[in-house]
């Protein structure tokens, strides 16, 4: 869903990073939450390959490289959180 007031100017590729940008910044769960530095690198790179789209990519502009992006949609926070990598202990009887 796109405002029609912006509707074409953006490539759906980049509205799509957006997008995951700000849904990792409304989990419910504070700590699956992205620091602000997280977040604020990945919005300033997704606008400067948007600003210079043949500068990273000889790809054309609507086709952006998702891998070059800050943003990895198959990782999620718990994945990424040390604290939940730590090996689960086992209950002995």
């Amino acid at each position: 869903m796109v405002d029609p007031a912006i509707r074409g100017t953006f490539p759906s590729k980049i509205l799509s990073r957006f997008a995951d940008i700000i849904l990792l910044c409304i989990q419910v769960e504070p700590e699956f939450r992205p620091p602000v530095t997280v977040i604020a690198e990945s919005l300033t790179s997704l606008i400067q390959k948007m600003a210079h789209p043949h500068r990273h990519s000889n790809r054309k502009r609507s086709s952006v490289d998702a891998s070059k992006l800050n943003i990895m949609p198959d990782m999620s926070f718990r994945s990424t959180l040390p604290y939940f990598d730590q090996p689960s202990s086992t209950i002995s009887d």
